[in-house]
């Protein structure tokens, strides 16, 4: 009898090497297995990404390095529907009551900032810069250390500072995106559109906009300048509040830009149809630059990009400055450990794993569809030719981009400084008012700079101070 159960044992330790994803174990009252003598991750992702695939990839990958290790995926539930908003309720409400009775996730894999992933609703850390001076994380910075340590070099310092706390790397960023306009070789002629100008900065920048575009136009651009300040309206590493008299011709810029998008666009709507149309005018003159979020995917002016390409246009990407000459980024995935955790090692290979190349190319990290933090001109490359050909939206035939798009693409990647975690507009400072509504008041002409500065300000140093 004692023969058979070993042989069973063996049998089923050989099943589990060559399929490494059969003990991963599933929240959620779904089956699992659980392996006796085996260590144990537990990763919060949210579920629509995590559904994906392109995270399961780097699970079945870690698991075929660490083949005893028992993953736990823990899925906060897509609320972009009324049921899944009350489930996403109360599984943020059970994490954040784990997590200060000690207990929790061990990983945490998920975004910054609002996003459709998650259902356009908060995060699980509402406000990722302050839960990261609060020491629910654990320190990062061993993995950049130490034997068998990554080596920083290859990942962009904007990036990784991020995620710095008075030097430790307390979380860490893992994808970017950044703003920049969309246009063509033959329309910057056209339009006298001086590019060496108006990258040194942001008020060259919007000088060079008026002098060579009419209202129509700028409408097209949608540009927000105060989305592009080098300094974000909280900085955390000084507890300043930057929404002062400095700040002024920003927001007010951004205020004419809005207003004019209200005057002169009818349909905002972005959608497949709508960069078609953008492609479609800038190759035909129509539409002389497109103003937008640049990221992989064939999405926005990325997908309006290679639809030009397939079209035989050179299209140009170019950046918006900020008021130092220099390109600011957005932060949106990111990858903490729960300073709680008793499987740190484990999180702490599962992050390196997601720092590879190959894990970079594939896109498997929170916010696939932004930038990774590797460094190259051939990743990136890799990352959206992968994307192009996965991808072809509704049937949209599009091509991969030349060295010159390429390039324009990287002169402003390899411009970024300074990268920002946009997580403040969506809290609320006042009751359920946010700071997002007091802007639109702003911008509505609801209320005069001096106002907003003032009223926004005052709230934002009380809730600092929380």
């Amino acid at each position: 009898m004692k023969k058979k159960i070993s042989i069973l044992w063996a049998i089923l330790y050989i099943m589990l090497s060559l399929y490494p994803n059969i003990n991963v174990v599933y929240a959620k009252g779904e089956d699992t297995i659980d392996l006796e003598n085996t260590e144990e991750l537990e990763i919060c992702v949210e579920e629509n990404e995590y559904d994906q695939g392109k995270i399961k990839k780097a699970i079945e990958e870690y698991q075929k390095l660490y083949p005893n290790v028992n993953i736990i995926i823990r899925k906060l539930p897509y609320a972009g529907y009324a049921e899944g908003e009350v489930l996403r309720k109360a599984e943020v409400t059970k994490i954040k009551t784990e997590i200060m009775s000690g207990e929790g996730s061990d990983l945490f894999l998920l975004h910054s900032g609002r996003s459709y992933v998650c259902g356009n609703t908060d995060n699980l850390f509402e406000d990722l810069e302050k839960t990261a001076r609060t020491g629910v994380f654990e320190n990062l910075s061993v993995i950049f250390e130490g034997e068998n340590a990554i080596d920083s070099e290859e990942y962009y310092e904007f990036a990784l500072e991020a995620g710095r706390v008075e030097g430790k790397q307390i979380f860490l960023p893992l994808s970017f995106n950044f703003r920049g306009c969309l246009t063509s070789e033959k329309n910057l002629k056209d339009s006298r559109f001086d590019c060496d100008k108006a990258e040194k900065s942001m008020q060259m920048f919007h000088e060079e906009i008026l002098k060579c575009f009419n209202k129509q136009e700028r409408a097209d651009l949608g540009i927000s300048y105060y989305k592009n300040m080098s300094s974000p309206v909280i900085d955390y590493h000084t507890g300043k509040i930057h929404i002062g008299k400095k700040e002024k011709q920003y927001f007010e810029w951004s205020k004419e830009e809005y207003l004019l998008s209200k005057e002169y666009k009818q349909d905002t709507f972005i959608s497949d149809k709508y960069d078609q149309e953008v492609a479609r005018n800038i190759i035909t003159g129509k539409t002389k630059m497109q103003g937008g979020i640049l990221e992989t995917e064939p999405l926005g002016i990325m997908l309006s990009a290679q639809i030009m390409a397939k079209e035989g246009e050179k299209p140009i990407f170019i950046k918006i400055p900020d008021e130092n000459g220099k390109t600011v980024a957005n932060i949106k995935g990111y990858a903490a450990v729960n300073k709680n955790s008793k499987n740190k090692k484990n999180a702490f290979n599962f992050i390196k794993l997601l720092l590879s190349e190959q894990m970079q190319i594939e896109g498997a990290y929170p916010s696939s569809e932004s930038f990774p933090i590797k460094k190259g001109k051939d990743v990136i490359k890799k990352i959206i030719d992968k994307k192009c050909q996965e991808d072809s939206l509704n049937n949209v035939e599009v091509n991969s981009l030349t060295d010159i798009t390429m390039d324009s693409i990287m002169n402003i990647v390899n411009d970024i400084e300074t990268a920002h975690i946009q997580e403040i507009y969506e809290i609320p400072l006042e009751g359920s008012k946010r700071y997002s509504d007091y802007l639109m008041e702003y911008m509505e002409n609801e209320m005069t700079y001096e106002e907003f500065s003032e009223v926004v300000t005052d709230k934002l140093k009380f809730y600092l101070e929380e």
